[in-house]
This record gives structure tokens, sequence and C-alpha cells, in this order.
């Protein structure tokens, strides 16, 4: 194995359990943005205006960028759960969108069911930290 390999291997490792330095305030503030998120595309899609809709998908994409912080997967110490549930709220939103324009199906319980179960991940974990 050449050094090359090995110092990349490293690399992975270390990246995938890093720590990551944010305080419980500030991932509770960050689940309750996603949970505001999704309570307002509701209010959003009531109304049907695409300019609305788009405007929202890129404010939950950016709620997204910003859970990158906690880490880059779900193996990031203490809060990699935190930046997978901003990934399954934006998932959700899609989901939500796509059942505003008639497409019907499962996917929408998955996608809410997906998010409920890493913001409780993410806040139990935010609950450890807090003891």
């Amino acid at each position: 194995m050449t050094m090359r390999k090995l110092f990349i291997g490293l690399a992975v490792l270390l990246t995938a359990g890093s720590a990551v330095a944010a305080s419980p305030q500030e991932v509770r503030a960050y689940i309750q943005s996603l949970d505001d998120g999704i309570d307002e595309g509701y209010e959003v899609l009531e109304y049907g205006d695409l300019h609305r809709m788009s405007i929202h998908s890129r404010h939950m994409k950016s709620l997204v960028d910003n859970g990158q912080e906690y880490g880059p997967n779900v193996f990031a110490k203490p809060y990699g759960y935190c930046y997978a549930a901003g990934i399954h709220a934006n998932a959700l939103w899609q989901e939500m969108i796509d059942k505003s324009r008639g497409k019907d199906g499962p996917a929408l319980d998955g996608a809410m069911k997906q998010y409920e179960e890493y913001r409780a991940a993410c806040l139990d974990v935010v609950d450890k930290v807090e003891e």
C-alpha cells in the first residue's frame, strides 16, 4: 500500500467520525428551522404560487447546506443525524410538491417518517450532550 492510499484512507476514517463543535442550542435552533420550513411549505403549497414554491425550495436547500456543519454523514460525532434530518426535511418538501401536483403514493408518508426518525435521533443526541 502506498503512503498516499494510507493517508487517504485515514483521512476518510477521521472525517467519518470527526467531532463537530456546535452547541446543543444551535442544533435545537437548526431542527426548529427545519420544522418551520416544513410548516411554511404547507402554506406555500396552499397558495399554489410557483414563484413562492421556487423561493421556498431554495430556502429548504439552504437549510440542508447549513446542516453540513454538523458533519458529512450520520457517523459524524455527535450531530451527524442532524445533518441527515436536514436532508430528509428537504426530501419531504419535494414529496409535498409532488403530492400537490397530483402524484399519489406512499412516498410522502415515507419521507415524513424518515424525517421524523432522523429528527428524533438528532434531538436524542442533543439531550445526551446536555446531560
